[in-house]
């Protein structure tokens, strides 16, 4: 076989892959132009920053599928037969496909009902952190610590999302133990006091102090005040030192657990 007719049998093959390359390049910028476009009419939209990177991203996939699709399609391969090797390669594949697609079903359903926003607070999935982006197949979140969490959509769906930034406001409870033989009506002064020198503690709804329990060391005190979300880390870090600080400055017992051992029989 001489160069001429080499040349002329492999022309059509040339052809085609030239074509097939052509689609594919067509279909990228298609598909990178669909996001971008998503992405801006979306992101400033009443749809919100978070539909708009799914959406976007579910675009550019369904399009590159499309475009491998009519690239493959264009050199003479089947995509038919691909399709039905993939589904004969087993049940590991076949798991893999059906997590993939539940984590997508997953997504779709975050960004149709909102459980959450970009900027949200959240806890779910054995998580929680900010919420940075909710992706096609998973949901990325900043923990407190500053770690970057990637969680797979359908743990989220699956299970109960606290979203701790739905509410402009949050209630902070906790207790703290005095003896016995303190004064309750002079512990609750106290204690108000405290909550009082804090400017950010919100009085509507009122600040509460309640004699929770009369436990085995001494009397349970309990403290519950309302706070801005914004400012929820600050103010209970703070209350916690000034509840501390003003109950050693009144005298107010917080004591220890004690034990009393009888001995029986002994000298």
């Amino acid at each position: 076989m001489n160069i001429e007719s080499t040349i002329e049998f492999a022309k059509p093959y040339a052809i085609r892959i030239g074509i097939a390359l052509v689609i594919f390049a067509a279909g990228m910028a298609a598909a990178w132009l669909a996001r971008l476009i998503a992405m801006r009419s979306l992101r400033n939209g009443k749809p919100g920053p978070m539909v708009a990177r799914f959406v976007s991203q579910l675009a550019y996939a369904v399009l590159l599928a499309l475009t491998v699709a009519a690239a493959l399609g264009q050199l003479g391969v089947q995509t038919a037969s691909i399709v039905a090797v993939i589904g004969a390669a087993g049940l590991t594949i076949g798991l893999a496909l059906q997590n993939s697609l539940a984590n997508i079903a997953s997504g779709l359903i975050i960004v149709a009902l909102k459980p959450f926003n970009v900027g949200d607070f959240i806890e779910g999935g054995g998580q929680s952190g900010t919420v940075l982006e909710v992706g096609l197949m998973a949901t990325t979140l900043k923990t407190a610590t500053g770690q970057k969490v990637v969680i797979p959509n359908s743990k989220l769906t699956d299970g109960s999302i606290i979203n701790y930034s739905v509410h402009p406001t949050r209630r902070f409870d906790t207790s703290v133990s005095v003896a016995y033989s303190s004064d309750l009506a002079f512990v609750r002064e106290t204690a108000m006091k405290a909550i009082e020198s804090d400017s950010r503690i919100l009085q509507e709804p009122k600040p509460v102090v309640s004699i929770d329990e009369l436990a085995d060391s001494g009397i349970t005190v309990g403290i519950r005040v309302w706070i801005g979300s914004a400012d929820y880390w600050d103010v209970r870090f703070s209350l916690l030192e000034k509840i501390k600080v003003a109950f050693d400055k009144a005298g107010i017992e917080i004591p220890f657990p004690q034990r009393v051992v009888k001995v029986i029989g002994g000298k």
